[in-house]
């Protein structure tokens, strides 16, 4: 059983196996010191004479504070930012697409990042690659592909960057430098890039997404407008090992994905712009 009990947000118990009294670690210094003094008032005091009983009851006490001192552990609140998106990148970027193409002699699935500016898709490109340690595989899900079946075929799709071991290397770091006493509270400060679809008038696509798995291999890679054509901006694609599928009936109040509901992507377009962009979508899928 684990859990938490939170104090006036100061002190916090904590019981994994066995009960633990965390205080924010800019109280360690104050408890280091604590306990060496009374550990010196004992010692003062055993040179002093009195009562037996007098004498039993103070020891004890200054036992039971030392020891109680020795077991409190000390918390230290991380925050960690990961790669975070440029303005250039959030106002140029146009939305996502599929595809499938052929990849190193095998038949892959493409999804991709559109934008109106080369520069905005190579710094994209470029975070992406940060997200997973500037490798071009992705293993361990350092970038995250989450999609988020919605009703009659419309899917919410996010891409973010994973946990990315942020976590367990915090701990450690925070136990180097303050000692094995250390508990490291951690958060995360991502950024994502949502897109709405509905595919119901679009079956190939549709289907793409149907047969998709946690363990499809998916290509990633940013995409730029030139003209009237749609070009990627890196030779070399990414690779997603993993992928996320869920219904959204399915995840958990925890899940940041439950918060974000699905919304019309063409309500806030024109008519006109709306065509341009079902037109421009058509030839991206085409290429």
């Amino acid at each position: 059983m684990t859990g938490g009990i939170s104090i006036a947000r100061r002190f916090h118990l904590n019981w994994k196996k066995r009960m633990k009294l965390q205080i924010p670690g800019k109280y360690q210094s104050l408890v280091k010191w604590l306990n060496r003094s009374f550990a010196a008032l004992g010692i003062i005091l055993s040179f002093v004479v009195m009562p037996i009983m007098i004498a039993g009851a103070i020891s004890v006490t200054l036992f039971i504070i030392c020891y109680g001192l020795e077991r409190i552990y000390f918390r230290y609140s991380m925050l960690y930012v990961s790669p975070m998106p440029s303005f250039d990148i959030i106002n140029h970027r146009l939305g996502s697409l599929w595809s499938h193409i052929k990849y190193n002699g095998k038949d892959r699935i493409l999804f991709g990042q559109v934008f109106d500016t080369k520069k905005a898709a190579k710094d994209a490109y470029k975070m992406f690659r940060q997200w997973n340690f500037s490798n071009y595989i992705d293993r361990n899900q350092n970038i995250v592909l989450s999609i988020i079946k919605e009703e009659q075929y419309r899917y919410s799709i996010f891409l973010y960057p994973g946990e990315r071991g942020v976590s367990k290397f915090l701990r450690a770091r925070v136990k180097a430098i303050w000692g094995s006493r250390a508990v490291a509270e951690t958060a995360t400060l991502i950024s994502f890039f949502p897109t709405f679809v509905d595919y119901s008038n679009n079956h190939k696509v549709n289907a793409v997404i149907e047969s998709l798995n946690a363990s499809t291999p998916i290509l990633l890679n940013t995409f730029y407008i030139k003209g009237e054509r749609v070009l990627p901006y890196a030779k070399k694609h990414l690779m997603l090992r993993k992928v996320r599928v869920k219904n959204r009936d399915r995840l958990s109040s925890k899940e940041f994905e439950n918060q974000v509901g699905w919304s019309d992507p063409y309500k806030e377009l024109t008519e006109n712009e709306v065509k341009a962009f079902k037109k421009l979508r058509d030839k991206a899928l085409a290429n």
